[in-house]
């Protein structure tokens, strides 16, 4: 998957880091084996800022859930799931203990995250109660945070990358290679930061206003839609419940059903793939999987297989958010160009209807949201 294709000349970044093309860092990300279940509940106003760290995150961990929404969604999102009864939050209150203090069976095998800046995360504390429930643990950060590039509320604050990273290695110190894919990551963050800072200030940097509305839908989805296919996945169980068999250690997340539709022909696809988690009776109501659906899974390599056959080499795949495209390019399912259709803004087009679903399942009610989008992105 070419991840940092430049879609637009207008906006020429890539769709996964968000950063201008020729300063895309995603390829310089490590994959991180972390054992630690991290979950990030990001402020809204951060998903589109280029030098937001969670996105960085999100994509090196694999053991990983990025939450973006506003404060009263996130609270109802965070009601939906069951956190792992140790769970803990990263919160720097004088009040709770150190990370490194804990003995080892004490230690969270879940950490929830705040992402935003000081002012959001305190937004969130405020506007999501069960926040407020968990225990909480904290950081002792030994120097000053190398994120120069972004003012922080004080001289020993960290950003969410540097504060995941200093998290897991004081969590779980004896994870085999954990130490050195960690250290790869900080060399990746400090890369991206050297990088900027030897450009001009942006407009970003100077706080100034930019056109309300600007539009930056990417070229490929502009006119004839007939090489673009909508695409979603569903991945294996990991967060829905505490007793929920966990991937395994060292493995990317991997899809357990896949829903597509080519634009124009409207040709579907439609698989599922074969999982221990799929006879878990609350995971597959949770997807509206039907007993013949899980009956007829396939295995991963035959899904692979199916699903290149599908594609075409001059195919844009087109998804709703960057959970799928992560396992798209976790599972190498493709060398197409992914696209995310929220990386993008348009303006609203209240006269383009939602599709019918191509059947009663929730990947199929979220392709044709996406499908809709596509739709509307291709008309503004």
């Amino acid at each position: 998957m070419n991840a940092a294709e430049p879609t637009t000349e207008f906006a020429a970044r890539c769709v996964r880091c968000f950063r201008p093309a020729d300063r895309c860092y995603c390829a310089s990300v490590p994959r991180v084996n972390n054992r630690t279940d991290v979950l990030i509940l990001q402020h809204r106003r951060e998903r589109e800022h280029p030098f937001n760290t969670a996105r960085i995150v999100d994509m090196a961990l694999d053991r990983c859930r990025l939450m973006v929404d506003h404060n009263d969604a996130l609270a109802r999102r965070l009601g939906d799931i069951t956190l792992a009864p140790d769970a803990a939050l990263l919160y720097p209150t004088d009040e709770a203990p150190l990370l490194m203090e804990l003995a080892p069976e004490l230690r969270p095998s879940q950490l929830v995250v705040l992402d935003g800046t000081w002012h959001h995360t305190k937004t969130l504390m405020r506007d999501i109660p069960r926040l407020q429930q968990l225990r909480q643990v904290r950081l002792a950060p030994p120097k000053p945070g190398n994120y120069r590039i972004r003012r922080e509320p004080n001289d020993h604050a960290l950003s969410t990358l540097e504060a995941v990273i200093a998290a897991l290695a004081e969590n779980e110190p004896d994870t085999l290679g954990l130490s050195e894919q960690l250290s790869a990551l900080m060399q990746a963050f400090n890369g991206m930061v050297d990088q900027q800072l030897q450009c001009p200030k942006s407009n970003w940097r100077a706080n100034q206003r930019r056109t309300p509305g600007a539009a930056n839908v990417p070229r490929l989805l502009l006119g004839d839609q007939s090489d673009v296919v909508v695409a979603y996945g569903e991945q294996q169980q990991g967060d829905y419940r505490s007793d929920a068999p966990p991937p395994p250690k060292g493995e990317p997340p991997r899809p357990v059903y896949w829903v597509a539709q080519r634009m124009v022909s409207g040709e579907t696809f439609e698989m599922v793939i074969d999982n221990d988690c799929l006879h878990d009776a609350y995971f597959a109501d949770r997807l509206q999987l039907s007993p013949s659906q899980i009956g007829s899974a396939v295995t991963l390599d035959q899904f692979r297989s199916h699903w290149q056959n599908f594609l075409h080499p001059t195919d844009t795949i087109v998804v709703p958010g960057p959970g799928t495209a992560k396992l798209l390019s976790a599972n190498q399912l493709c060398d197409n160009t992914c696209l995310i259709l929220k990386s993008i803004n348009a303006p609203e087009s209240p006269e383009i209807e939602s599709t019918d679903p191509i059947n009663p399942t929730r990947a199929a009610a979220r392709l044709a949201n996406a499908i809709a989008k596509t739709i509307r992105y291709g008309k503004s």
